[in-house]
This record gives structure tokens, sequence and C-alpha cells, in this order.
């Protein structure tokens, strides 16, 4: 069984720190979210590669450079609400939600909520609606 945690430190300390990402909450947070859990179970071994992980359909999990620079650029307080659009698996609303007061994750791709690796439970359940705050996301939870 792969060692994700050790993988997180890497994908950090080899991807993210070198782009002069320095922001605390955004390093904690790469550092703290498995990324392995946000996509299907076939692609986990990929989950921390640095490049882009496709999804199908066009569709990509960035890499950890590129969302690092780009949360990075947004300079997300504490006190502030997101929108995250095109989630995609929600591995961006999760980091985003470690940095803000609360994030709401849209995707209308039904098929890549499906592939979402999530909870790795019900996919019944991971396709629902979900919302993050600070301590994590909680499926079925009301929208804000």
């Amino acid at each position: 069984m792969p060692d994700f945690a050790a993988r997180r430190t890497m994908m950090v300390d080899n991807q993210v720190r070198p782009s002069d990402v320095t922001k605390l909450p955004i390093i904690e947070a790469m550092l703290t979210i498995p990324r392995e859990r946000f996509l299907p179970g076939s692609l986990a071994e990929v989950a921390y590669v640095g490049e882009n992980v496709a999804l199908g359909g066009g569709r990509v999990l960035l890499d950890p450079r590129t969302l690092s620079k780009m949360l990075d650029a947004l300079d997300i307080k504490p006190s502030e609400l997101v929108l995250d659009v095109a989630s995609a698996t929600g591995y961006s609303s999760a980091v985003i939600a470690r940095m803000a007061e609360a994030v709401i994750a849209l995707e209308s791709d039904g098929a890549c909520r499906r592939r979402r690796g999530g909870a790795r439970g019900d996919r019944r359940q991971q396709c629902r609606r979900r919302t993050w705050r600070l301590g994590g996301w909680r499926p079925g939870a009301r929208p804000l």
C-alpha cells in the first residue's frame, strides 16, 4: 500500500514550495487534504505527480504547482466566502475550505461528479450536495 502521507509531503516540498508559494494556509491545506481520495481508485497512484491528472471528458485535476500558485495569487482571507465553479472532483474546494470561512463548490458535469473519489463510500452519497467549512466537508449538508 502506498504511503500517501509521505507523497503529500514530497509534493509540497518538491512542487509547491519551490514555486515561491509560502503562505502557510496553502501549505498546511495541501499537506493535510488527502488528494488521492478525490480521485477514482484507479487514479489514486498518480495523485501526487507534478502534472495534471486527466479525469476524462476533457477535464483534469490541476497539478499541485498550478493550483497552489493560483491560490497564492487569490490571497484568500479566513473571513471570506468563496465560490468554486467547475470544482470537478472537489479537491480544490477542500483546499480552499481550509483557507476561507466557507466555500460553495459548483459542478455541472454529472459525469465528473460521478468520477469523484471523495470519501470513497456510497457513490450516491458522494454525488449529493456537499458543504465544506474550515473543519472539512460534510456530505448532504445544507447549502450556505
